[in-house]
């Protein structure tokens, strides 16, 4: 049996008042302003301040990692540019994600009001100072990317998710990420066992993105992500 095809917008999501793929927002390494120069697309004059015109926040897939008295990584961004970063906060210098199982290949390093840095040996990359504004995301980022795009498309919510179902009575939610609609538990686990289970995790991380106000920055109201 075909799977039901939602008939109007009420049975949909409503789309997030961000999207990943906003360059401006969320732009790649190339894009980030450099931490010598003004850019005016992120940065105002305050006096003799410079100031946030918004907030933006880079994001990059883990391809390598060192851990030596500090976490240095290798990370890969949505344009393909392989990049370094390091730790230089006087807390933890990274180790929090050590403990965490966070530091992993393929996971998410998310870098908020990044500024382009040339370290000493020539490399080009971030010198992460404050440990409030990185996170690692146990999602890659082309889960993360995949699931955002699905979000945008909007997400049937009258439904069952599982292949082929279509069944739209009694259904239940995924009590993680609350967006899942499943008939009942054979097609939840299905689902789960067939993509859900990677889906599932990324609806949950993106949901700090997702629902913010990018374009505004009040006063010196800088976000920290959860510890």
């Amino acid at each position: 049996m075909a799977a039901r095809v939602p008939s109007s917008s009420s049975e949909m999501t409503s789309r997030p008042s961000v999207n990943l793929r906003d360059s401006l927002v969320f732009p790649s390494f190339a894009n980030c302003p450099n931490e010598y120069y003004l850019d005016e697309q992120y940065l105002r004059i305050d006096g003799d301040i410079a100031r946030n015109k918004l907030h933006w926040c880079y994001l990059g897939e883990i391809v390598d990692f060192t851990v030596f008295l500090r976490v240095y990584l290798d990370v890969r961004d949505t344009s393909g540019e392989l990049i370094f970063a390091a730790f230089h906060d006087d807390e933890d210098r990274g180790m929090r994600f050590v403990q965490q199982e966070r530091l992993k290949k393929g996971h998410t390093l998310v870098v908020l009001y990044p500024f382009q840095h040339e370290f000493v040996d020539g490399r080009y990359g971030f010198r992460m100072e404050n440990p409030q504004h990185v996170t690692i995301i146990p999602c890659s980022l082309n889960d993360l990317m995949s699931a955002n795009d699905r979000l945008q498309g909007g997400l049937p919510t009258a439904v069952c998710w599982a292949s082929g179902c279509g069944k739209t009575e009694n259904l239940k939610t995924c009590s993680k990420c609350h967006k899942a609609k499943y008939c009942g538990q054979e097609h939840q686990v299905e689902a789960w066992k067939t993509g859900h289970r990677q889906d599932c995790k990324a609806f949950r991380e993106l949901e700090w993105f997702l629902n913010r106000d990018w374009m505004t920055f009040r006063g010196d109201a800088a976000w920290s992500f959860p510890r």
